[in-house]
């Protein structure tokens, strides 16, 4: 594209970069307010008189309407666009967030922030299938959708963490008040400099509306197409090739439960850490994540440049990924007794883990076509049923009694279990196909010669 470009008598505008930033920042928001928890769960234990199994069921209302919601939030998606969809889900979200500072509230709190979270990346992958011309869209998403996620994670652990609760001893409440205004805040930017799609934002021109498109059938438009059309044109081949892209995703969300919800509070039981050292240390696998998903981005759209074969590019360093993730934990549990060192090695783990987790974002963006928030949402929401088993697992592991989990050998359970999700992961990888779509358009009744319908942005708009 090019040549449309230096045909063009502008040359194209930029706007696509600043919905990069607004992409990037809304899944930076999500993982900072998401990865606090962890952080204030020893605080819930001291103050709310919570034990490990309560916390773990905390943890369980959070994924099951959060999980619940996934579905439905990626058709919604799908059918109305990402615009208003994104803008209110950061204020529910936010909301949610706000109401963990009371005992009365947390419960709800943590369905509304669920409730809130529910579909947001199916929005986001969205977002990078209209925004982005395909050849950079896995870089993209790797950036956006894993590296910007991390690092909202490892922002919390350093901001909340380290500076908040440890060297400004702010209340932890005081410190959920700020970040939860903060969001609200954001909600109101991203309504306003957000729109659908090239063709709808007042800042794009031509050049930069026919180099995003390429030769892509243009999605931006809302949907004709109903759950039962969508189930009939999905075969067999499709349903089974969905199934060990769901699998790769259960397992990689069990052991990401880890660094979620349990390292903080593993440093603090296990090691006695302060918030001062605990915050910097649980950021460090975060800072791997980060740098995992920005290479596994990068290296998905080489090794299709370089390969010509996109199925397997994107199988093998999903598999690749995940190996290596299975093999550095076991290696650094040799080096458990110092939770500085474990924790260093923790960094290198996560950064092959994530490495797959964009390859993911890549393969779903693929297999779903015209319907890629709701595949987004599909897969989402059974990895989110396999976390939930394992946020309970992991519950179940550990020692009731805090005494009981004052040495690191209490905690190994947790991280054998993570070494065999990875395992399983990685195994998954080499059965998934990216080049089998979700829903094939052959025989299709809805338009003619096997095209689906898709009315244009003038008559979307004009009904």
């Amino acid at each position: 594209m090019a040549s449309d470009t230096a045909n063009s008598k502008y040359p194209a505008t930029r706007v696509r970069w600043t919905v990069m930033v607004l992409g990037c920042t809304t899944s930076w928001l999500l993982y900072l307010h998401r990865y606090t928890f962890a952080l204030i769960k020893p605080k819930l234990e001291d103050e709310f008189g919570l034990e490990p199994n309560q916390l773990a069921d905390l943890g369980v209302i959070f994924s099951t309407f959060y999980g619940l919601l996934h579905v439905p939030m990626g058709l919604l998606v799908d059918f109305t666009g990402v615009h208003f969809f994104l803008g209110g889900a950061i204020g529910v979200w936010s909301l949610g967030f706000l109401m963990h500072v009371n005992a009365d509230t947390l419960y709800a709190g943590r369905a509304v922030l669920g409730a809130g979270q529910a579909g947001v990346f199916a929005g986001i992958g969205r977002l990078t299938r209209s925004w982005f011309p395909a050849r950079i869209r896995s870089s993209v998403q790797g950036a956006m959708g894993v590296a910007c996620a991390r690092g909202g994670g490892l922002s919390s652990y350093l901001l909340v963490g380290t500076l908040m609760l440890g060297f400004l001893a702010l209340p932890w409440q005081t410190a959920i008040w700020l970040l939860a205004s903060s969001g609200m805040v954001y909600a109101v930017i991203f309504l306003t400099m957000f729109r659908n799609s090239p063709r709808q934002h007042p800042g794009c021109n031509e050049a930069e509306v026919r180099l995003i498109e390429g030769d892509e059938t243009v999605i931006d438009a809302p949907r004709r197409t109903s759950m039962r059309q969508m189930l009939r044109r999905t075969g067999p081949r499709s349903y089974i090739n969905l199934g060990f892209l769901c699998f790769s995703a259960c397992f990689s969300t069990i052991a990401d439960a880890i660094y979620s919800s349990w390292i903080p509070m593993f440093l603090d039981n296990a090691y006695g850490l302060t918030y001062k050292e605990m915050g910097f240390q649980s950021a460090l696998p975060l800072a791997g994540g980060v740098m995992g998903g920005i290479l596994g981005g990068i290296l998905n759209d080489r090794m299709i440049h370089w390969t010509g074969n996109r199925r397997w590019a994107r199988s093998l360093v999903g598999f690749f990924g995940k190996g290596m993730a299975a093999i550095l934990l076991a290696v650094a549990l040799l080096y458990y007794e110092n939770p500085y060192l474990f924790c260093s090695m923790l960094l290198g783990v996560k950064l092959f883990a994530d490495m797959s987790l964009a390859t993911r974002w890549g393969a779903a963006t693929d297999m779903g076509g015209r319907m890629v928030a709701t595949l987004f949402a599909v897969v989402n929401f059974v990895a989110i049923g396999a976390g939930i088993i394992g946020e309970k697992i992991y519950g179940w592991v550990l020692p009731v009694a805090k005494a009981d989990r004052a040495s690191p050998e209490a905690w190994l359970p947790v991280f054998y279990i993570g070494i065999g999700m990875y395992v399983l992961c990685a195994l998954m990888w080499l059965f998934v196909d990216c080049t089998i779509p979700l829903i094939s358009e052959e025989d299709d009744q809805d338009g003619e010669d096997g095209e689906l319908e898709i009315p244009s942005v003038n008559e979307a708009d004009d009904e």
